[in-house]
């Protein structure tokens, strides 16, 4: 669920908000979806052609979207921002670090944070617009690794400032097996223990499996998706409630922006998507899972432009909506974790055969 893969998925959701009148005032209808047996290939082009420009649309303007500031930056601004500015030292180039200290308030902090974690993508996205359709070239492949690699030592780096040690004595307990069972280096679970739970079964599934398992762990309010893998880093992070919150507001403000007849086809082809369900499992331990998974995957960004055969598109789309609307490499961990949780039916079977690089 890396990057705007889980913003593009909820674009496909807003596609029951009908009705907008400015940024932010839109107006759910219950019936837009019809969980038809499948979509048209032109209609799921379209459909993500759209989300596709929307994800860029979002992340580029992210620090605009931003409206209140992160909670956990106001308890104690002052040792926070110290904090920050510590872990940013050698990782911010002198003039995003004459910025950040610059940044007196938790507002200002706030849109620091969000919208300097995608400048290294600014660039890739305008590329992006010219590469040939469904084609990735080398030097495309090594711009965006090392855009990844910049923005996820900015991500570490912010998360280690915002570290705040858990007190619950449960989360604690959780957090110490995590270290001293599974070999995690550094973990930061703000006392969520609905979260901590999740994360240590997610370890428990993929250690049986003999998944490689990421070295840190951490939750936060700076999102953009459910969960992304910070595979440069060896790191997972997951979306604590607030930053939920802040997605779907981000969301909704980039939709408010889009011209009426791009929301209308939203509506038009979102209707036709025959699984309604977000993702492949509803168990609780899905996200932090997923995200390991990641970690049996090609990190090459052609692998998500891999195509699938037209007999298996169907099993890709009917997987989960997060898989009909993501990139190749997301529908292949959507059926990893499937598999782990519940197993996988014939068509699965094939598709993930078909999907699994490594064999």
């Amino acid at each position: 669920m890396g990057t705007g893969k889980t913003i593009l998925n909820l674009v496909a959701k807003a596609a029951e908000y009908t009705k907008i009148k400015g940024p932010g005032s839109i107006k759910i209808t219950t019936s837009i979806f019809q969980n038809a047996s499948g979509i048209s290939s032109k209609k799921m082009r379209k459909l993500q052609e759209i989300q596709e420009k929307m994800t860029m649309k979002a992340l580029t303007n992210i620090g605009r979207y931003i409206e209140s500031p992160i909670k956990s930056l106001e308890i104690d601004f002052v040792s926070r921002k110290a904090q920050i500015l510590k872990e940013m030292k050698g990782i911010c180039t002198p003039e995003q670090f004459q910025r950040l200290e610059k940044a007196d308030t938790p507002e200002k902090m706030t849109k620091f944070l969000f919208s300097e974690e995608f400048k290294p993508y600014h660039k890739i996205f305008a590329i992006e617009k010219e590469l040939p359709k469904g084609k990735m070239l080398l030097e495309y492949e090594q711009m965006a690794q090392a855009a990844a690699k910049k923005r996820q030592c900015f991500i570490v780096a912010r998360e280690m400032g915002m570290h705040i040690p858990s007190t619950k004595p449960e989360v604690i307990k959780i957090e110490n097996i995590l270290k001293e069972k599974y070999g995690v280096e550094f973990v930061s679970l703000k006392d969520d223990e609905k979260m901590a739970n999740a994360v240590l079964k997610a370890f428990e599934i993929a250690d049986k499996r003999k998944v490689p398992l990421p070295k840190k762990v951490f939750i936060s309010d700076f999102m953009a998706a459910y969960g992304e893998n910070l595979y440069c880093e060896d790191a997972i992070i997951l979306a604590s409630n607030a930053a939920e919150d802040n997605l779907m507001g981000i969301t909704l403000k980039a939709m408010a922006e889009m011209p009426k007849n791009e929301i209308e086809i939203l509506q038009n082809n979102a209707r036709f998507l025959p699984n309604l369900n977000q993702f492949s499992t509803d168990e609780f331990a899905h996200i932090p899972l997923h995200e390991i998974f990641h970690n049996l995957q090609l990190k090459l960004g052609a692998y998500g432009l891999k195509k699938i055969p037209s007999s298996m598109r169907k099993t890709k789309e009917k997987l989960s909506l997060y898989s009909a609307l993501a990139p190749t490499n997301e529908t292949f961990v959507e059926l990893k974790t499937k598999e782990a949780f519940v197993g996988l039916n014939e068509e699965e079977q094939i598709l993930e055969r078909f999907l699994n690089f490594w064999g």
